[in-house]
């Protein structure tokens, strides 16, 4: 499974290298693109048209199966790798809950960051869905 994980990781990674930005630079903005992505996708289930809400709902369901093949988010993962921090998305999270995060125990970090991260996925695909099933099903 790592070898797969670190396999899809390193094709980004090597995609990202081609592109003539400095790795800090797109690595930040795939940040600013991961943390918007879940407003967006509500956005189109509440306004969009079917079409784009099937393509958001393929969407959804491919990085849930990516998240737990890989036990974890690859764009996570990328930043990571690109910026050359330990930063997360769901920081803000677990200091929330559990207060000051502990970068010294990187297992227990990872386990935490995969919890909320779970926990929150599954509340936001519940949304999704039943949004989708006012929008379309219940008029």
């Amino acid at each position: 499974m790592q070898q797969k994980e670190n396999y899809i990781i390193n094709i980004l990674f090597y995609i990202c290298n081609k592109i003539p930005i400095s790795n800090n630079i797109l690595g930040e903005w795939i940040k600013s693109f991961h943390f918007m992505s879940p407003y967006a996708i509500i956005f189109i289930i509440l306004y969009g048209p079917i079409l784009l809400v099937k393509l958001c709902c393929i969407f959804m369901l491919i990085n849930i199966i990516l998240f737990i093949n890989m036990r974890g988010c690859y764009l996570s993962k990328l930043e990571k790798k690109l910026c050359n921090n330990n930063n997360n998305i769901v920081d803000i999270i677990i200091e929330i809950f559990q207060g000051k995060i502990n970068n010294n125990n990187k297992i227990k970090l990872s386990n935490n960051r995969y919890y909320y991260t779970f926990r929150i996925g599954i509340i936001f695909f519940i949304l999704v869905s039943i949004c989708s099933y006012y929008r379309f099903y219940i008029k």
